[in-house]
């Protein structure tokens, strides 16, 4: 009976062959049996070219895997840039998002500002058109009493004239009479340049009123505008940052999505040569 052994050392193949007593079928029995045909020779040949083969066959399959388990790792090292890529963008739409919230805020403060001082405008306003009030008031009392003081002023001209064509008869009566007409007429006079001048006084009066109560309409017109002015540039900045933080995080998402589809593939394409090697080894 002939033994045979097959060791591998390094990349050559050792075949040795020994003979022993005989307990069975020998190997080159069992291959002729098998439906071989052939030398001794040919059967060692035989089954050193199928060890051959399987070695050739076992380092492909290792290369395979190298092959795969680099790329592997290639994808994994892909995934966790795009995976910090990610987070990046994350972290960046987190900062607008808080940008955004303190613009809002501010612009909140701006608007209770501009309202308060819309108030503010407003009791000025209100203020003025009652001083504007009063003042015409005034203007008409002073009106009427110039009006009075101009009757008095004719009434004591009439007493003068009626003195001065008295007869000569009375002539001390009516000098002393006189005398007190041209004082009354004196007086007459200065009341009416007064009465004159405090009406005109009463008409600057009036119209300072009236320009008073028009610029408080038109502050108050223009506050009232800047409080919507200021309300609404808010309202356009804190929905344009709101904007760009969704859109910063839909793109954070979207990256995560193809990082985690990119990991699946790479674990199936693993799995795959794994599954692979193992068939070729049984």
């Amino acid at each position: 009976m002939t033994e045979v052994s097959i060791t591998q050392t390094g990349g050559a193949i050792v075949v040795t062959a020994s003979v022993l007593g005989a307990t069975g079928l020998s190997a080159y029995q069992v291959w002729l049996s098998a439906g071989n045909v052939g030398t001794e020779t040919d059967f060692l040949n035989d089954i050193s070219a199928g060890a051959v083969t399987a070695t050739a066959a076992n380092v492909t399959a290792a290369g395979a895997a190298q092959t795969a388990a680099e790329a592997a790792k290639t994808g994994a090292e892909t995934a966790e840039t795009d995976a910090q890529a990610a987070q990046a963008a994350a972290e960046a739409a987190q900062a607008l998002a808080e940008a955004a919230k303190t613009l809002a805020e501010t612009a909140e403060t701006d608007a209770q500002t501009a309202e308060t001082n819309a108030v503010a405008a407003k009791d000025a306003a209100v203020v003025a058109q009652a001083a504007a009030v009063a003042a015409q008031g005034a203007a008409e009392t002073a009106e009427t009493g110039s009006v009075a003081a101009q009757v008095a002023a004719e009434a004591a001209q009439v007493a003068v004239e009626g003195a001065e064509t008295a007869t000569a008869a009375d002539v001390v009566a009516t000098a002393a009479y006189a005398s007190a007409a041209s004082s009354a007429k004196t007086a007459a006079e200065a009341a009416q340049a007064a009465a004159e001048t405090a009406e005109t006084g009463a008409v600057a009066a009036q119209a300072a009123a009236v320009v008073a109560k028009n610029a408080a309409e038109a502050a108050e017109t223009g506050v009232a505008a800047t409080v919507s002015d200021a309300v609404t540039s808010a309202t356009a900045t804190a929905t344009a940052e709101a904007a760009t933080a969704t859109a910063q995080a839909a793109a954070a998402t979207a990256a995560r999505d193809d990082i985690a589809i990119y990991l699946i593939q790479m674990a199936t394409t693993v799995t795959d040569t794994q599954n692979l090697v193992l068939q070729q080894h049984l």
